[in-house]
């Protein structure tokens, strides 16, 4: 998505409203890891970027019945 899109598309909300990104793993996760937004910048001096922090706990995960990615990691880099 280019970065004008991305403006028309977030001037259709209100602009006090804070910004996330929600991702999924598979197309039939309907709920999404949430990622909150901190920075705007350039990824390798071609592209925008938006970063972001992975907020989630284990209990919020365990509640919406996904895996936390932070212990995903984990036991991948151990099992590596």
């Amino acid at each position: 998505m280019k970065v004008k899109e991305l403006i028309e598309h977030l001037q259709q909300h209100n602009p006090e409203q804070d910004v996330i990104i929600r991702f999924a793993l598979d197309k039939d996760d309907e709920i999404g890891y949430v990622l909150e937004t901190f920075d705007t910048g350039l990824y390798f001096k071609e592209e925008c970027a938006i970063y972001a922090e992975y907020t989630a706990t284990k209990e919020d995960c365990n509640w919406i019945g996904q895996v936390d990615l932070r212990e995903a990691y984990q036991k991948m880099k151990e099992v590596e």
